[in-house]
């Protein structure tokens, strides 16, 4: 365990981090926690605990809100060592983001900080690459696969993961944005930024399935269907979100994330998925041919 005054200075910055005051986290706090628990084995433990009793012990919306963004801010700061103690403290049960409390107020406030929730929730099952890409964690594989094989189910888990992490972002959007204190903002301007970077994945994703999906075995055309059909569902909603972010222009005082997009850049990006319908198209004769072959079996054996 570590030395107790490392703890006491960790807990220190904790609570400043995480005060009543309607302004953005400290950064430095945030910096000083990173540098503490790096430095300090077995303290990560200590961290999870100390920002679970903090949602668990409050009903204040702006230190809750504030415990979200530095749990928040130091999955995206620190090491790979570090992020992958910190999801293994989630997994074990020591991390806790629980604020069912705020689904008994309707409240924009209390909606956004369930959202939020929810969002770190997902967010706590990724990492960030080498490459500095966001990437799904995906469980190990025992069943034996060809490299084919394995590379398709990858990046259709990788698919599948990005569209349920994009729902979760959408659901962040404030509902009443010109009501939106500054921390609200500077949680959804991180949500926002991670967003763009998800989005971008999944594009570049959707034009490999679109491109080899004839290839496709059969188990790996199923998985791909279903994220074909999500995507016609959600390309819509994306872009409504994002033309919503384009009106609201949310802005903190630790950096400003301006959704905004000359005329070309508004032309070019029409958040359309080009293919997927033929996919679609195709995939609905694959299964007419596939039953009316069986059909025809069992015609003949009778």
């Amino acid at each position: 365990m570590a030395d107790r005054s490392i703890l006491t200075d960790i807990e220190a910055a904790i609570a400043r981090c995480t005060d009543k005051h309607d302004v953005p986290v400290n950064e430095e706090c945030v910096h000083e926690i990173l540098f503490r628990v790096s430095n300090a084995p077995g303290s990560i433990t200590f961290l999870s605990r100390r920002i679970s009793s903090r949602l668990d012990a409050t009903r204040d919306s702006t230190v809750a809100m504030k415990t979200l963004v530095l749990l928040h801010r130091l999955l995206r700061g620190g090491d790979r060592y570090f992020e992958q103690d910190l999801q293994n403290m989630w997994s074990c049960g020591e991390l806790r983001v629980d604020l069912s409390w705020c689904s008994a107020d309707k409240g924009h406030l209390h909606s956004f900080l369930l959202s939020y929730s929810l969002f770190l929730e997902e967010r706590l099952g990724w990492i960030i690459n080498q490459a500095g890409l966001l990437e799904p964690i995906r469980p190990p594989q025992s069943a034996f696969r060809s490299h084919k094989e394995e590379a398709a189910e990858r990046l259709l888990y990788r698919l599948s993961k990005s569209q349920i992490l994009l729902d979760r972002i959408m659901d962040c959007l404030p509902s009443n944005p010109s009501f939106s204190s500054q921390v609200m903002q500077s949680a959804f301007n991180i949500i926002l930024r991670e967003s763009f970077r998800v989005y971008d994945g999944f594009s570049d994703g959707m034009e490999i399935v679109v491109s080899s999906y004839p290839e496709l075995d059969k188990s790996p055309k199923s998985l791909a269907l279903d994220v074909l059909n999500k995507a016609l569902t959600q390309t819509p909603s994306l872009h409504d979100f994002y033309e919503n972010c384009k009106r609201s222009k949310f802005e903190t005082t630790i950096s400003t994330v301006w959704v905004e997009f000359d005329e070309e850049d508004s032309q070019n990006s029409s958040f359309s998925l080009g293919g997927v319908d033929d996919c679609l198209t195709g995939a609905s004769d694959d299964v007419l041919t596939e039953v009316d072959g069986s059909w025809q079996g069992r015609q003949a054996t009778r």
